[in-house]
């Protein structure tokens, strides 16, 4: 049985409106050309364009210790942590939909990642790259960049306010 990712980005927002900051879904979304209103089960009319792409059982490894059969070299960023506490509507609805079939659910900010995979050797950068970890973080701080109307390199403060949250199904 496989298992895949299923990833979505959050902004923090911070505003005069609100008495305190929060986990908004930042996302990319497309229309579906699929949908059709007058048929079941043929999905919703707007769809995420996935971050993560095809399975990649070293980059689960790598997230948050999954799949690690075979993949027991390369180094792991965390454990499963756990969906956060402040997590946006629209992450905690894609959750709630997976039921018992997602698990290993865990999070990240653009800064803590990048911290880390900054401060590996030079082999363990190199199986990460293998495994497609620098593509997402290129992928990641391309959207953290979108988001936040940035067309300068991010600050830290700008990455610790952009984060994924993921998890796995079987």
């Amino acid at each position: 049985m496989g298992c895949d990712i299923h990833m979505h980005t959050e902004r923090k927002i911070a505003n005069d409106f609100k008495p305190s900051s929060y986990w908004a879904n930042a996302d990319n979304w497309r229309v579906n050309p699929w949908f059709d209103p007058f048929e079941e089960g043929n999905g919703q009319p707007m769809e995420v364009v996935e971050l993560g792409g095809d399975r990649n059982y070293a980059l689960f490894t790598i997230l948050a210790s999954v799949r690690t059969q075979g993949n027991e070299a390369l180094p792991i960023f965390s454990q499963p942590r756990g969906l956060p506490d402040d997590v946006s509507g629209h992450t905690q609805t894609e959750w709630d939909y997976w039921e018992g079939d997602a698990h290993s659910a865990s999070y990240a900010t653009l800064y803590e990642l990048e911290t880390w995979y900054n401060s590996l050797d030079a082999t363990d950068r190199e199986l990460c790259s293998q495994a497609d970890l620098h593509d997402l973080l290129e992928k990641l701080t391309e959207r953290a960049k979108e988001v936040m109307w940035s067309w300068k390199p991010l600050t830290d403060k700008k990455k610790q306010d952009f984060r994924i949250v993921f998890w796995f199904d079987n």
